[in-house]
């Protein structure tokens, strides 16, 4: 099962990554990326469902979850919650259809795709580091997503997570 959840959540990453950077590159929106958005939107969802199951099934060994697995839990559903806004508000710009708001929304696009990488790469990371391993995040600044990285650094920083060392 845990090889099903890693092809699937990469899967997300490749059609979110599809459909945000083909949508900067283009410099509007289409209804084409918003089919991306939504097949990321499911892989993440799947993925992480499954994920899910084997961290309760490791709980149900005896095995305790850590404090990146925390970290990356709460990351991971804020993400998909933002995801589903993403492409819920990508709708209503397409069936709005008004030239400005199509060919602005790819700044929203990149910040929820750069949030999004935060709990994809806590995974990698406690996958390869072990659930014991504290992290240390350092951040890419993208000008359009540095806003929200600011946002998502206090939220992590309010955690508290004992596995979290820093970000920069």
């Amino acid at each position: 099962m845990l090889v099903a959840a890693i092809v699937i959540i990469t899967l997300a990453l490749v059609f979110y990554s599809i459909g945000v950077w083909a949508e900067r590159i283009q410099r509007t929106l289409k209804w084409w990326h918003a089919a991306f958005f939504a097949l990321g939107l499911a892989a993440d969802t799947t993925g992480t469902l499954l994920m899910s199951q084997i961290a309760a099934s490791r709980r149900a060994d005896g095995v305790a979850a850590g404090g990146l697995d925390q970290l990356m839990a709460i990351t991971g559903l804020a993400a998909i919650i933002l995801m589903a806004v993403h492409l819920v508000w990508a709708v209503i710009v397409l069936i709005r259809n008004r030239a400005n708001e199509k060919a602005v929304f790819h700044r929203f696009s990149i910040v929820v795709w750069a949030i999004w990488l935060v709990p994809y790469v806590l995974g990698a990371a406690g996958a390869m580091l072990g659930h014991e391993t504290s992290v240390t995040l350092r951040l890419l600044e993208l000008p359009d997503a540095v806003r929200a990285a600011e946002g998502v650094v206090m939220e992590l920083d309010d955690g508290a997570f004992p596995l979290l060392a820093g970000t920069e």
